[in-house]
């Protein structure tokens, strides 16, 4: 139990650090930076564990659970820093309706109808005389996406910079 307990530790340490760094640097706008730093505090936690606890742990438990959850911020941080879907959302539902031309000039992609249609088919937005708009639900995950941005400061910071 103490390993995963350990695996956990560690995460919560690693974020801790990074939104601590976030809020002093754009440095770790990058999920190679993100790895880079998740590698070192593991590599640290793990030293500090075989330093400082009397008895051996097992490695494998704590560094699964730590490498796992990792895998998930690394995931999470890129949806919020480089998701075309999730700006496209964003950007509804800020300046609705938005006409599908509008959303195709600004990010110069060809497949912006085929995500609307995704939007479309998961509920969250709707179409309307060529204009798009956010359904009730589509307002609430967008209204999630941007805390999460706000959170992990990627607006303004990302490919797509529409925030």
């Amino acid at each position: 139990m103490n390993d995963l307990l350990i695996g956990l530790a560690g995460f919560a340490a690693f974020a801790g650090l990074h939104m601590l760094l976030l809020r002093r640097s754009e440095v770790l706008d990058s999920v190679v930076n993100i790895f880079l730093l998740g590698l070192s505090m593991h590599v640290l936690v793990t030293a500090c564990v075989a330093l400082l606890l009397p008895e051996p742990q097992n490695y494998w438990p704590g560094a699964g659970v730590y490498w796992f959850l990792l895998m998930f911020w690394v995931y999470a941080y890129g949806t919020a820093a480089k998701s075309l879907t999730v700006r496209m959302l964003v950007r509804v539902a800020k300046e609705a309706p938005v006409a599908e031309a509008a959303l195709a000039e600004a990010g110069g992609q060809d497949d912006f109808g085929a995500r609307l249609q995704v939007l479309r088919e998961m509920g969250y937005a709707e179409e309307s005389g060529g204009s798009w708009r956010l359904t009730l639900g589509g307002q609430a995950v967008a209204k999630r996406l941007r805390a999460m941005q706000r959170t992990l400061r990627v607006s303004g910071s990302s490919l797509y910079d529409w925030s």
